[in-house]
């Protein structure tokens, strides 16, 4: 720029040439803190460091790869227990739920099989654990089935009551008394209770220690049932 004046003060150059050297030095001044700027945040990331003395940039990498780690082994689906998937649908990729609100298989549990049969209320009151039993399913028509009553799950949904801001109407929980289910185990050395599958309908008969002169009736009656899945 020195020369630049000299020339101009000989009138070596034209007052235009002079401004336009001017210019193109102030552009080459803001151009070179331009760059030390870049240069300085460039060496920011570098210098930064965690409480623990890791690099900032590192520890952010480290952060997002345990994170991508995890989300890849929540999208694995394992079994609890041995069993089969029913009516697979789900293929590799498909999205699930982006609100998991219920699964997305069917998931039977081949493990064990539990067998319930309904009584109404007022007749629970007689039925103990270890009394005999009799199942007919139609799974087995025409067979009698020997079991004992395992346990009783004494809750139905009418005594479930949901949270909410709203005063909940209990009337048709009142007026409609539904059975209290009893888990019975099948006794008989023809049927691998657990061989049953899941959804197998049928009738018991629990022989408790009431009014046991109708035990007799009652053991005709569920074999005619037994009979009768042939047809129905």
């Amino acid at each position: 720029m020195d020369r630049s004046e000299k020339l101009k003060t000989n009138n070596a150059i034209s007052e235009n040439d002079y401004e336009q050297a001017q210019l193109s030095l102030e552009i080459a001044d803001r151009t070179v803190e331009e760059a030390a700027t870049q240069l300085e945040q460039a060496r920011l990331p570098l210098s930064s460091k965690t409480d623990e003395g890791e690099n900032t940039t590192v520890a952010q990498e480290k952060e997002q790869l345990a994170r991508a780690q995890y989300e890849l082994e929540q999208a694995t689906v394992k079994a609890p227990a041995n069993g089969i998937v029913q009516q697979l649908a789900l293929r590799p990729g498909a999205r699930g739920a982006a609100i998991p609100l219920r699964a997305a298989l069917v998931f039977v549990d081949t493990t064990q099989t539990r067998i319930s049969v309904g009584i109404k209320q007022n007749q629970l009151r007689y039925v103990q654990p270890g009394q005999t039993a009799e199942v007919v399913l139609k799974y087995y028509p025409g067979m009698t089935l020997k079991a004992e009553v395992e346990g009783i799950l004494a809750v139905t949904s009418g005594g479930q009551v949901q949270s909410s801001g709203v005063v909940e109407d209990l009337t048709p929980k009142q007026t409609n008394a539904e059975p209290y289910h009893v888990v019975l185990k099948i006794t008989d050395e023809r049927v691998n209770q657990h061989d049953l599958p899941g959804g197998a309908v049928g009738q018991a008969a629990i022989y408790t220690d009431h009014v046991g002169f109708t035990h007799v009736i009652r053991r005709v009656m569920i074999r005619m049932q037994a009979w009768m899945n042939y047809i129905f």
